[in-house]
């Protein structure tokens, strides 16, 4: 896995009053992360998945015993440089343990919500890194307008598109991320570090997703799902939901 190093710093995180189609769970507030670290810079891939958990989720979810006419909606592609999808938080955290058993100590995690804004950001404050329009985001991002629209109904490659100012590629599109944090509301107050709610059954997701639209995408936008999903619950939606890791040195 390739990581760029991100140095800690302060922004605003969530998104202005006036920011066009933004949601009530946006407020913004000021942030500082007082360590720098390192981030994927693409989403963990369906090889790199393979050669560590020796398992092919993107597969066992469309054997299962979900009805076919969910999985009619969404193709299913196994190629390696695709992103690993159909992955639970759980699942994200068993690849994450057997990784830090791998080098004998505790590098790799999640991004928390705040450590994945402030890359996505990439020091930028509009809606997204790349500035307002719309227009550009095909750019950057697979999203329903240039994927599930034109019939393109699975995540693409990772790379594909163009990185942002500190050379991310996907924060936006292609599936939704997992970070670490539970679900809630922020806490409003000027925060160093924050690591998200300590109630609830549902863990954050960020970035949006090849079948979403344009504001699932930006750069404050969240969302949420439970931690576990065992497989007779899981649907195509999940079929659009993986991760990136974050390593610490």
């Amino acid at each position: 896995m390739e990581f760029m190093w991100i140095d800690g710093g302060s922004f605003l995180m969530g998104s202005p009053m006036e920011e066009r189609g933004r949601s009530a769970d946006e407020v913004q507030h000021q942030v500082t992360l007082s360590n720098g670290f390192y981030l994927g810079k693409y989403e963990v891939t369906q090889e790199q998945w393979a050669s560590v958990m020796d398992t092919k989720p993107w597969l066992d979810a469309s054997r299962s015993q979900l009805d076919d006419i969910i999985f009619s909606e969404m193709d299913v592609i196994s190629q390696p440089n695709h992103p690993v999808v159909y992955v639970s938080w759980d699942d994200a955290q068993a690849f994450i343990n057997r990784l830090n058993q791998t080098v004998g100590k505790e590098i790799y995690r999640l991004p928390t919500e705040a450590e994945w804004e402030y890359a996505a950001r990439a020091g930028t404050t509009t809606r997204w890194s790349f500035g307002e329009s719309e227009r550009l985001l095909g750019e950057y991002a697979w999203y329903a307008g240039n994927t599930w629209n034109v019939g393109k109904k699975h995540a693409q490659p990772v790379g594909l598109k163009r990185a942002n100012p500190w050379g991310l590629h996907d924060m936006y599109g292609n599936v939704w991320e997992w970070c670490q944090d539970k679900y809630g509301e922020y806490d409003t107050s000027e925060s160093m570090d924050p690591q998200g709610s300590s109630e609830g059954l549902h863990r954050v997701m960020r970035g949006g997703g090849f079948s979403y639209d344009a504001q699932s995408s930006s750069s404050a936008h969240r969302g949420s799902d439970r931690e576990l999903l065992s497989f007779g619950f899981r649907s195509s939606f999940h079929g659009g939901l993986g991760f990136r890791l974050l390593r610490v040195e």
